[in-house]
């Protein structure tokens, strides 16, 4: 059996260039990178990159406290998801549908945050 592994938001946030084999780059929206619409999320502008949903914090306005830890995990999950060289436990389908059900109300926030969370500290490869 092999190892799960996953990378946490801090090490996404200061690699970029390890982002290169996830076809995702800093610049790609939030909105596009999980196929929702801008109307049907309720906290971030149609723009927001995901290099902004990893610098969520106090400092950074651009999501609601609430949104902002959920939106920094869900983001280092869809790059581990993705990432060939990280034997992450969720597929990227996987990552973007539990990002969509929280959405879409078919699954609370922070059960998912909390489960993105634990992945993503499985410990990085990179």
């Amino acid at each position: 059996m092999a190892i799960l592994q996953g990378c946490s938001p801090g090490f996404w946030r200061s690699n970029l260039d390890d982002w290169t084999p996830t076809n995702k780059t800093p610049d790609d929206t939030i909105f596009e990178t999980f196929e929702v619409q801008e109307d049907d999320i309720p906290f971030t502008p149609s723009d927001a990159t995901l290099i902004q949903g990893l610098q969520v914090g106090l400092a950074n306005p651009i999501l609601p406290i609430a949104w902002r830890g959920f939106v920094r995990q869900a983001v280092a999950a869809i790059l581990n998801a993705q990432h060939p060289e990280v034997n992450y436990p969720l597929t990227e389908a996987q990552v973007r549908q539990r990002f969509q059900d929280v959405i879409d109300g078919t699954r609370e926030r922070e059960e998912v945050e909390e489960e993105f969370a634990a992945f993503n500290d499985l410990g990085c490869p990179l």
